[in-house]
């Protein structure tokens, strides 16, 4: 995340439930970087499918107050059917 001024977490069925992403977001968070949620669960997958809507990783990570981070971080759920066009029309604007 060296040189980044953000973090953009893609969120997956099974996204919440990696160690790695709460290290990544806690880090994030912790270096004052902004961060932002993108569910992904309507675009398909290799296998041309469509996986479940996981989990809001934001809320495993809790502040110094006990507050879950999710009620201080935008997750964003893109149209079911024009998720990439959604996500693409929109990137700049979460981000900003």
């Amino acid at each position: 995340m060296s040189g980044c001024s953000c973090l953009v977490v893609l969120i997956g069925e099974d996204t919440a439930k990696r160690e790695w992403i709460k290290y990544e977001i806690k880090k994030a968070w912790d270096d004052r970087k902004g961060v932002l949620g993108i569910y992904i669960h309507n675009i398909k997958c290799a296998r041309e499918e469509y996986c479940c809507q996981g989990s809001n990783p934001f809320d495993y990570v809790s502040l110094n107050n006990g507050q879950k981070l999710s009620s201080h971080v935008y997750c964003f759920n893109p149209k079911v059917n024009d998720a990439y066009n959604d996500i693409a029309n929109n990137l700049e604007y979460m981000i900003e």
